[in-house]
């Protein structure tokens, strides 16, 4: 992390002036600060658009948003997406620009949410309870479906451990 931190804070401040000084070489100081400042507004308008679509994923009623997971998913994750865009534009420099207008093209979103859904998994790895309850989806949400928790590894398991536990 500790790399990662000064690339961000030292490396990244150095090479934005070194790029908008050799900008502004070539089209004028006041041309170079005009588009600096066009770049910041792009920014709070994508962020004011990302903040409209992501309060529409946090009201999605919950029955519609459990049969449709994945599509609620890859909005939110697009919605996050675009909300870091938003922000690589708001900071003053061309860099940090061109990252957030690359990921603003819906090409590049999709590959970055699925790296980052890869990076995720690999960070935070599945782990299964010990006790599972399986509920269908219907008027009555009290509705349990009776049944046993079975693990698939059991032949690897210690022959003196609990047996598998009824749901009811």
């Amino acid at each position: 992390m500790g790399l990662f931190a000064f690339c961000v804070f030292v490396v990244l401040p150095i090479a934005e002036i070194m790029l908008a000084v050799f900008v502004a070489d070539q089209i004028g100081w006041d041309w170079t600060l005009l588009a600096l400042l066009g770049l910041s507004m792009l920014g709070v308008l994508v962020i004011r658009g990302t903040w409209r679509a992501a309060a529409e994923v946090a009201n999605t009623d919950p029955t519609v948003a459990m049969a449709s997971a994945p599509a609620v998913g890859t909005k939110a994750a697009d919605a996050a997406i675009r909300m870091f865009a938003g922000f690589c534009l708001l900071i003053p420099g061309f860099i940090t620009a061109a990252v957030g207008l690359l990921l603003l093209l819906p090409p590049v979103r999709a590959l970055v949410r699925v790296a980052a859904g890869n990076a995720v998994l690999r960070r935070f790895p599945t782990m299964q309870s010990t006790v599972t309850r399986v509920r269908i989806m219907t008027t009555d949400p009290g509705n349990v479906v009776p049944g046993q928790v079975v693990d698939p590894d059991a032949s690897t398991q210690d022959p003196d451990a609990d047996p598998p536990r009824s749901i009811t």
